[in-house]
C-alpha cells in the first residue's frame, strides 16, 4: 500500500497486484472491478472510508456554492433527504470528508468577495 502526503487524513492505495488479481478473477466471473488508482481508503474520524464514498459526497456538493468564511453545517451543504439516507458511520465521517475535499481543492468554494465585504 502506498501513502499520500496528507497527514490529517492518511490515505493508502490497496496493493496494485492484489487489485489486478481481483480484477482478473472478477472479469472472468462477470464482475466489474474499479481501476487500481481508485481502490483507496482514507482514515477519517477513526473510520476507513473508501474513495467511492468521498466521491459520492463530492458529487452531492457540485451544485452547492458557498463563500470562504461562512460557517458550514451539514444542513446547509446537503439536503435533508441526503442526510437521512446516511448510516451512522457515514454521518460521522461526513463533515471530515468535506474538510478532506477542501484540502484536495475539490470543494466548490468561492474565495471572491465584493469590495469592502471581506473583513
Amino acid at each position: 500500500m502506498s501513502n499520500t502526503q496528507n497527514t490529517r487524513f492518511p490515505s493508502v492505495l490497496v496493493d496494485v497486484n492484489y487489485v489486478q488479481m481481483m480484477a482478473d478473477e472478477g472479469d472472468a466471473n462477470g464482475f466489474i472491478t474499479p481501476a487500481p488508482e481508485d481502490v483507496r481508503y482514507t482514515l477519517i474520524a477513526n473510520c476507513l472510508v473508501p474513495e467511492p464514498f468521498i466521491q459520492f459526497v463530492k458529487e452531492e456538493l457540485e451544485d452547492c456554492v458557498f463563500g470562504y468564511g461562512w460557517v458550514l453545517s451539514p444542513e446547509y451543504l446537503f439536503d435533508a433527504e441526503f442526510l437521512e439516507m446516511l448510516d451512522p458511520d457515514q454521518n460521522a465521517v461526513l463533515m471530515p470528508t468535506v474538510l478532506l475535499l477542501a484540502s484536495r481543492g475539490q470543494l466548490p468554494l468561492n474565495l471572491w468577495s465584493s469590495e469592502g465585504e471581506a473583513d
